[in-house]
């Protein structure tokens, strides 16, 4: 063997290693790639997942505000003789807003209907004990005969909220059961 075959042959073996070690290393960076993005992917899911869940526990905490809060009007209007009970955290104006938008950015078709409905039960409570005051204020003064259709109203919308926020409170924890 000559001279120049050898430096030919250790030019190809140099040249082959070195793209077998390049290819090797563009491999790599592919598995690597991949590999990043998948962790990014869960931790997305994972963020994702903790949003819903903040998102999902601010509505049953709203939805049983909300609740007690329809509750203890009817209740102080259809047993006006007791005293009423201690204030419990009242739902303030902004909180529905609020609650709303947040659901409508994370929750479910399902959950945001669900608590749309919830919404507009509340909101048919406080009408139903806005008519019952209206009626109780009129210059004709009212008897219990004249009232007991507000108070059937009112026992009504409340128990239609009872309901929506029980479906409410069912699909979230059926949701982040899965």
């Amino acid at each position: 063997m000559s001279l120049p075959d050898v430096v030919i042959g250790g030019a190809i073996t140099l040249v082959g290693g070195g793209a077998v070690a390049w290819l090797g290393g563009q491999r790599a960076d592919r598995a690597d790639k991949r590999r990043f993005a998948h962790e990014r992917e869960l931790e997305h899911d994972r963020r994702g997942q903790d949003r819903l869940e903040s998102t999902y526990v601010s509505l049953l905490e709203f939805a049983s505000q909300a609740f007690e809060n329809a509750n203890r009007e009817v209740q102080d209007r259809v047993l006006e003789l007791r005293p009423p009970p201690p204030p419990g955290p009242m739902v303030t104006p902004d909180d529905p807003h609020r609650l709303l938008a947040t659901m409508g950015a994370f929750a479910s078709d399902e959950v945001r209907k669900l608590g749309d409905a919830f919404e507009n039960n509340r909101r048919r409570v406080r009408m139903t004990v806005w008519h019952y005051e209206v009626a109780k204020g009129a210059p004709t003064s009212p008897g219990a005969t004249e009232l007991a259709p507000h108070f059937e109203a009112m026992e009504a919308a409340l128990a239609q909220l009872r309901e929506a926020r029980e479906a409410l409170r069912g699909r979230i924890a059926e949701e982040l059961k899965g």
